[in-house]
């Protein structure tokens, strides 16, 4: 029976240092893990799923936080 690995808001606005939600140094640690058990899952037959919430252009919540996730951004990939 295969698994499913759900990697979740794993994108550049969160990941990359520049982007208006990046969450710091610290949280780039994740992705040689992510990266390695990917491998692992995939060679085990897994399915993986990658998730990620997005916005329209006149989302409330931008009230809060910066626009981001909008269809066509950058940060989003």
């Amino acid at each position: 029976m295969a698994s499913v690995v759900l990697v979740i808001d794993m994108v550049k606005g969160f990941l990359e240092p520049g982007h208006n939600l990046y969450c710091g140094d610290e949280s780039r640690q994740i992705i040689p893990r992510v990266h390695s058990l990917l491998n692992r899952e995939r060679l085990m037959g897994s399915k993986i799923l990658f998730l990620s919430d997005h916005h329209d252009p006149d989302d409330l919540e931008f009230e809060m936080f910066p626009g981001h996730w909008s269809k066509g951004q950058k940060n989003l990939k």
